[in-house]
């Protein structure tokens, strides 16, 4: 069982947590909208329609877009939120606030990593699994693009709370 360490200005879940926590995941968003924006029209480049299934297809795109903005947003928020820890900019969080990812490796890239994979692993196929109970075998370009863009948004609408409540805790502490 994980117990709480007092750090100097360490503190529970405040107000001023939570309205950090809600800027960052609101730039996590605008940023990770832009860049699904981006991908999706390199994915799409020179088809009319994308098929769900095959090699260009939607289920195998779902895979390095999980992985990717919970990646990025993992080593961002940490590597920055770490800096204004540092600064006093923001009061540390104690373990106990941190949410579900308490026990986080310290590491900001190995910490990526590690989270990209597993919302890859499991966000992927469900993702995939769910345009096709929907019964959707392809989409057209700019319907495409546009669940992309909405998949990027509300995936990093979920995934960055949680990372960020990580973030606010001190390594190993």
């Amino acid at each position: 069982m994980t117990q709480d360490v007092e750090a100097p200005g360490a503190q529970p879940l405040s107000a001023d947590h939570r309205k950090y926590i809600a800027g960052e995941t609101a730039v996590s968003v605008i940023v990770n909208s832009v860049l699904s924006l981006l991908f999706a029209l390199f994915a799409s480049s020179g088809v009319e329609r994308m098929p769900l299934l095959g090699p260009r297809g939607m289920a195998i795109d779902f895979v390095p877009q999980c992985f990717m903005i919970t990646f990025a947003t993992t080593v961002a928020v940490t590597l920055l939120t770490r800096k204004r820890l540092r600064a006093g900019k923001v009061a540390v969080l104690l373990r106990s606030g941190a949410g579900v990812l308490p026990d986080a490796p310290a590491n900001a890239m190995v910490r990526g990593v590690l989270f990209g994979l597993v919302v890859a692993v499991v966000v992927a196929p469900l993702s995939a699994i769910a345009l096709y109970g929907l019964g959707l075998q392809s989409l057209p370009v700019a319907s495409f693009i546009a669940m992309k863009v909405a998949f990027g948004a509300l995936l990093a609408l979920i995934i960055s709370p949680p990372i960020i409540r990580a973030a606010l805790t001190l390594p190993g502490k």
